[in-house]
């Protein structure tokens, strides 16, 4: 059939309106990756982490400052019979600094390693089981993930999958230890997520998620004879990108702020203002 003017017309017309649609169609694709697809491998990650302190004892300010830098092994078990993904993280090479309480003097301890630590994660990235370090003498922990950090190598996301500028929310309680904040706290944190977009780095697809926190910080201990309530609050945010295919976290970085109140009784008795800044950063480098 010979095309006239009109058709040809028609046709490049039709074209451009297709091609106008791609765009619209990538970013309607919905971001459903397969944690079990990076079973039987491993990754290697960089930490950094500054974690600076502000005290109120009698009417004086105490200020602590930490910096951390330790390098993680990932290594991913293949999904067990019940699906979960089982994930063993070894830290090493861990480096910091830290001030004495009160004091001007850093202190620093170069190449520390950390034990193993094994996490359980269910099908769509949300964790259910961690370790939880309960021996500190050093007075500022050396376990980096005992320092509120939403320290993952997932992120949970619905079941169902979510399109690029959707958002979603979870709920979650941690146990950490912290000698400085009065020993064990349960941490209730509400996190929302956006998926905002996608980016191509070395012919790879990740995700870029940004979220925000909120955070409930409770906790009641006995401690050298003092009996300790901690109760604060506290908010964060911070952006992520994630391989769309398995879900593996690539970059991660936020920052969280928190005000607690220490109250101690029983040998002392006082309450102490203790506010609370993390700026954590962690980069895939394998």
């Amino acid at each position: 059939m010979k095309l006239t003017r009109y058709n040809k017309t028609c046709m490049v017309s039709l074209m451009a309106l297709l091609l106008a649609m791609a765009p619209i169609t990538i970013m309607s694709q919905i971001l459903r990756p397969r944690l079990s697809l990076c079973g039987g491998k491993q990754y290697t990650y960089q930490i950094q982490l500054a974690n600076n302190i502000k005290q109120t004892i009698y009417g004086s300010n105490l200020n602590n400052s930490t910096r951390y830098m330790a390098n993680v092994n990932f290594a991913v078990e293949k999904p067990s019979l019940d699906s979960l993904i089982n994930v063993t993280a070894f830290f090493n090479g861990m480096n910091y600094a830290f001030q004495l309480r009160g004091r001007d003097t850093a202190v620093s301890i170069p190449g520390k390693t950390g034990g193993l630590k094994r996490y359980s994660y269910l099908p769509f990235g949300r964790i259910l089981q961690r370790g939880v370090m309960e021996n500190d003498p050093l007075g500022s922990t050396l376990d980096l993930e005992n320092n509120l950090l939403p320290f993952r190598l997932f992120c949970e996301m619905p079941s169902n999958g979510v399109e690029v500028v959707g958002q979603w929310t979870s709920q979650q309680v941690d146990t950490i230890y912290s000698v400085g904040l009065g020993g064990k706290l349960a941490i209730l944190s509400q996190t929302n997520y956006s998926f905002t977009s996608t980016t191509i780095i070395q012919n790879k697809a990740y995700a870029m998620i940004t979220y925000q926190m909120q955070l409930n910080i409770n906790g009641a201990n006995n401690m050298d004879g003092a009996l300790i309530n901690t109760l604060g609050k506290g908010t964060g945010t911070g952006e992520m990108l994630l391989d769309t295919e398995n879900g593996v976290l690539y970059s991660d970085q936020n920052t969280i702020s928190f005000s607690v109140v220490k109250a101690t009784s029983g040998n002392t008795v006082m309450n102490i203002p203790i506010s609370q800044q993390v700026v954590y950063k962690i980069q895939r480098i394998n």
